[in-house]
């Protein structure tokens, strides 16, 4: 009995513990990630990324499918004769010699295919990337904002009670009263909103990555681009851009499957080797140059032919809009880059400015020459430069960080987290496109 009981105070340590540990993970924000750990981990666990990296190793094994063309091939046939009822095994070995460029033609096409999949885990990614930092900003600007209005309230409760104060002696109207509470029902209502933005955007996060952190914080300032890597974010991306890079490939798809239907108007040209086997067959084994050639499949491949000339036009055009809209899509993060830049810089001003504003007004209410409405209007500007300010920190990450997609300057974002998250830099698997 004295055993057991010397054990309470151990168990009562331990339950303790447990409740605290219970509160903290009910109170504690969940993991937070930065935005290249998020990047990182999106671009090597979202079924999109998997989907396309399956489909790479898919177009590995149809390109080496394809060169089985030029590989010779065995063909069996049982003949049974219709006079005397025998029949004959024959067995031919194949070798082709000219199938009017089919062969070469099926393996560019698998070249292509595979092209093809390697552009469209790079667009996969550039898409994820996408969706990921603007929701990642938005749930930091929401943060950020959501602490902003919980500041302004505690301010205008400061204002309420020296108000009260006043009206209560005399020197303020009832009605200046009445206004401040008016104020902090708006904050209030305001505050709502904004937590349902960040819960709403939170909520979108997590489903992007399909895991229960959360943004960080905003990133260190060495992520963002410099002026001259900005100016040439165009110029490479009209070199290696995923959504060109999917074009041509695909007009590379579209010459070689329309060689593929012209190789139908030629003829095939083979060698083989024919022996008889079991049956009644006394004939002799011999080597034969084999002609061959199909009316049918003649007119079916001239119209191929034709379909796919025009398949590739359709193709060339595409690349055409791949560059217009790469050119549009990047000037535009451009001039949102340039101008976020010059907007920070005028907003933090802006708020420093208000800050000595506010502190102006209330001097001038204390000494009778500003009303009671002019000081809170103030207030309420400088709380509202504060959160413009946290807009523009948003909009200069957001496009920062298009421009560093779009520009391929992925490295920028991620780099930090390549080595953790295993990510490797070559062209089917890695950063670069």
């Amino acid at each position: 009995m004295r055993d057991s009981c010397s054990h309470y105070p151990f168990r009562r340590r331990l339950l303790r513990l447990a409740v605290w540990l219970a509160l903290v993970c009910q109170i504690a924000p969940l993991h937070a990630d930065s935005v290249g750990q998020s990047l990182a981990q999106l671009w090597r666990n979202h079924p999109d990324i998997r989907r396309a990296e399956a489909a790479i190793k898919a177009a590995g094994y149809d390109r080496t499918a394809a060169y089985s063309g030029f590989w010779p091939y065995l063909q069996t046939d049982l003949v049974r004769s219709n006079r005397d009822g025998g029949s004959d095994y024959v067995v031919r070995a194949v070798m082709p010699l000219w199938q009017g460029g089919q062969t070469l033609a099926s393996i560019d096409s698998a070249k292509a295919v595979q092209a093809l999949a390697v552009a469209d885990l790079q667009k996969a990614r550039l898409q994820l990337g996408l969706r990921l930092t603007e929701s990642y900003f938005s749930v930091v600007a929401y943060r950020e904002q959501a602490e902003l209005w919980r500041r302004y309230r505690e301010v205008l409760e400061g204002l309420s009670g020296m108000i009260r104060r006043r009206a209560d002696a005399g020197a303020s109207p009832q009605s200046d009263v009445v206004s401040i509470i008016s104020r902090i029902r708006q904050a209030e209502a305001s505050l709502e909103m904004n937590q349902a933005g960040l819960s709403a955007a939170e909520a979108q996060f997590r489903a992007l990555t399909g895991a229960d952190g959360l943004p960080s914080g905003w990133p260190d300032t060495g992520s963002l681009l410099t002026a001259e890597e900005a100016g040439r974010a165009l110029e490479r991306a009209l070199q290696a851009h995923p959504d060109l890079v999917y074009a041509q490939a695909a007009v590379s798809r579209e010459q070689a499957d329309t060689r593929i239907k012209r190789s139908g108007l030629s003829p095939e040209v083979a060698l083989r080797y024919v022996r008889p086997v079991g049956g009644d067959s006394t004939a002799e084994p011999e080597t034969q140059l084999t002609l061959q050639y199909q009316t049918d499949g003649g007119v079916k491949a001239y119209q191929g032919w034709q379909a796919g000339r025009q398949r590739v036009d359709a193709a060339q055009a595409a690349v055409e809009s791949a560059r217009r809209d790469i050119s549009s899509a990047i000037n535009m993060a451009h001039a949102q880059w340039r101008m976020s830049s010059v907007q920070m810089e005028q907003q933090a001003a802006a708020v420093e400015a208000a800050d000595k504003v506010v502190e102006s007004f209330l001097r001038q209410f204390e000494a009778g020459r500003k009303s009671w409405l002019e000081v809170l209007n103030a207030q309420r500007e400088v709380h509202e430069t504060r959160l413009q300010l946290v807009d523009q920190r948003r909009n200069l990450w957001q496009a920062n960080a298009k421009l560093a997609l779009a520009g391929l300057y992925w490295d920028r974002i991620v780099e930090k987290d390549v080595n953790q998250t295993g990510i490797s830099p070559d062209g089917a698997g890695g950063l670069t496109p």
